[in-house]
């Protein structure tokens, strides 16, 4: 009898514990829902790249100043640009903040950066993408282990939320199969709450990737600054 009533308690803590994951989880998609119409008004970039030595071969720094439009759709304006610390006259080129942090546009780079890109505007709380998504609790903190399915790609990562309204604090991701001659990818998001809503306030980048005896490593960091609202999201590249 009493074997029984233990193993009934345990059984009951962890049916419990499985309600609050799912809970908790879809407070975080709900919390994405609610916050949907609030983007950065300002993007700063930073980025570097490194030889297999751990040399500096390369460096810039950009901000992207970004409206909406009447329909909703993002508009970018490059505001100043920086290489190797020398200040440069802004490049009409450059109108998003991937292009800016990758200026690169060899095809095994653009590869990199659109793989990069899929992770950061496919978010793992999106409420449309919830089918697509497997999801599971580690342990008995708040942290989940997740596969979201994309057409040819599936994004794998790592999710921390708030133990109390399960709010999104942070996560790190990479994809599936990775892109040619990309050997390691890292994506990572920070999150922040303000009078405006819950959005993204920092993402890093981190991908190492070669060819023959060719080796370089990549970091990007993505400061998301002067969040707004609009009535219908800007449509483009990294508005969170």
């Amino acid at each position: 009898m009493k074997r029984f009533l233990i193993t009934s308690v345990l059984l009951t803590c962890l049916f419990v514990s499985d309600l609050t994951a799912d809970a908790l989880w879809q407070a975080a998609v709900e919390l994405y829902a609610q916050n949907r119409n609030v983007y950065a008004t300002r993007i700063q970039t930073n980025s570097a790249e490194y030889d297999a030595r751990g040399n500096r071969r390369f460096s810039r720094q950009t901000e992207i100043q970004v409206t909406s439009d009447a329909r909703g759709i993002a508009q970018s304006r490059l505001v100043w640009l920086r290489e190797d610390g020398r200040e440069l006259p802004p490049n009409d080129a450059i109108t998003s903040a991937s292009d800016a942090a990758t200026p690169d546009s060899a095809d095994p780079s653009n590869e990199g950066r659109a793989a990069a890109m899929a992770v950061l505007q496919n978010s793992p709380f999106d409420p449309d993408l919830q089918p697509a998504i497997s999801v599971t609790r580690a342990g008995t903190e708040p942290k989940y282990h997740y596969t979201l399915e994309l057409d040819q790609r599936s994004v794998t990562g790592t999710a921390w939320l708030d133990p109390q309204d399960g709010t999104p604090l942070r996560l790190t991701a990479t994809i599936r199969p990775l892109p040619r001659f990309v050997h390691e990818l890292q994506v990572e998001q920070h999150f922040a709450h303000n009078s405006i809503g819950w959005h993204t306030s920092r993402a890093s980048i981190n991908a190492e990737g070669g060819f023959l005896f060719i080796k370089r490593r990549i970091e990007i960091t993505l400061l998301f600054l002067d969040h707004t609202s609009s009535g219908d999201q800007p449509t483009g590249e990294i508005k969170r």
